[in-house]
C-alpha cells in the first residue's frame, strides 16, 4: 500500500468515527426519535391495558341490564340492602385484652 492510500484510509476512518460521534451524540432528532418510539409503545401498552378495562365494563353493563340476580347481589355486597323480609344481624368484635 502506498504511502497516499494509507493516508486517505486513515482520513475516512477519521471522518466516519467523527460522523458517527455526531449521528449518536449530537443529532438530537436521533435521540428524540428514540425517545418517541419508547413513549408511543408505552402508550400502546397502557391503550391495550385500557380496552381491557372498557371490555370488561361493558360485560359488567350487560350482566346487569339482563340479570335481575346480578344486580340483587351487586345491592347487597356494596349497598348492604336485604330484603324487606329479612333479618340482619350484627355482631361486634370482642377487642382483645393486650
Amino acid at each position: 500500500m502506498t504511502e497516499g492510500a494509507s493516508r486517505r484510509k486513515k482520513i475516512w476512518w477519521t471522518l466516519a468515527v467523527i460522523l458517527s460521534a455526531v449521528i449518536l451524540l449530537g443529532n438530537r432528532g436521533l435521540r428524540t426519535l428514540v425517545k418517541n418510539r419508547f413513549q408511543a409503545r408505552k402508550y400502546q401498552q397502557e391503550l391495550e391495558k385500557l380496552r381491557q378495562q372498557e371490555r370488561t365494563l361493558k360485560e359488567k353493563i350487560q350482566q346487569a341490564q339482563s340479570d335481575p340476580d346480578y344486580i340483587e347481589s351487586l345491592a347487597r355486597k356494596e349497598l348492604g340492602m336485604i330484603r324487606p323480609e329479612e333479618v340482619e344481624y350484627r355482631f361486634s368484635i370482642p377487642k382483645q385484652k393486650p
